[in-house]
């Protein structure tokens, strides 16, 4: 039965949640929790405040040593998320009450999506791409040289007609 859950997710995915827990472990070092990897004894309100707290350490890069502080976060509110799962997760696998998720709703906690909305309003707005102008499209399809050219114009076209 435990190979079946194992191989349910690819070793990538496996890795990074090892290396989330990692994080996690350091952190629980740091705050001198370390004997207690799953807060067992604490209150659950206090398990979420721990959990925050290794995102707010995570968001800022305690866990990057490359990362200049005064550059602002260091990862985006999506990679926090993805850290609190992974923890979480972990937590699960090990059959103990995830900290991250309301144990009546099973819905993230609401401190923690109040701290994760947070980290989304900071994250930078995404940059918008140019976009292919019809005359760029007019100048690809006028010098065509090869089959490659023929068939790079006509696709670019097609996906432009397809975004309209």
């Amino acid at each position: 039965m435990q190979a079946a859950q194992v191989n349910t997710v690819t070793t990538a995915t496996n890795k990074k949640q090892d290396c989330h827990w990692a994080n996690y472990i350091t952190f629980l070092c740091d705050i001198e929790l370390d004997h207690n990897p799953f807060l067992s004894g604490l209150e659950p309100w206090v398990q979420t405040r721990v959990l925050g707290a290794f995102a707010a350490a995570y968001c800022d890069g305690r866990f990057n040593p490359k990362h200049d502080p005064s550059t602002g976060p260091a990862v985006g509110a999506k990679s926090v998320h993805a850290a609190l799962n992974a923890v979480a997760s972990t937590f699960r696998t090990n059959h103990c009450r995830s900290p991250a998720h309301d144990h009546i709703t099973a819905r993230l906690a609401f401190v923690l999506q109040r701290q994760l909305k947070g980290y989304t309003n900071k994250d930078p707005a995404e940059k918008p791409q140019k976009a292919l102008t019809p005359s760029i499209l007019r100048t690809l399809t006028a010098l065509r040289n090869s089959t490659l050219d023929e068939a790079v114009s006509q696709l670019a076209v097609g996906a432009f007609f397809f975004a309209m």
